[in-house]
């Protein structure tokens, strides 16, 4: 399954993407959640973007909060999850 992250950065006027490949839905789920806390701040901890937008093996999914440290990584793994299965599930049906 392939997979990429954006987060707008209004400072510097662009996207930042990160993007790869996982073998099933949990280690992409990881991977994603991972790249969104990544580029969602910069090195100095300041803050690039709140939402990140996430697309998994062609489906976008909403709009996830990589950058709001009041939700923690359990959270944000369900949220991914949820909303991934929830539009797979539209296509499908």
């Amino acid at each position: 399954m392939d997979w990429f992250v954006s987060v707008w950065d209004e400072d510097m006027g662009v996207h930042v993407y990160r993007g790869g490949e996982g073998f099933d839905r949990a280690s992409v789920i990881e991977q994603v959640l991972a790249a969104g806390r990544v580029i969602a701040r910069r090195q100095d901890d300041s803050v690039v973007g709140t939402v990140g937008k996430v697309v998994i093996d062609g489906i976008p999914v909403d709009a996830i909060p990589f950058g709001d440290n009041g939700i923690g990584d359990d959270e944000l793994r369900w949220l991914i999850g949820a909303q991934f299965d929830r539009v797979r599930a539209g296509i499908d049906a």
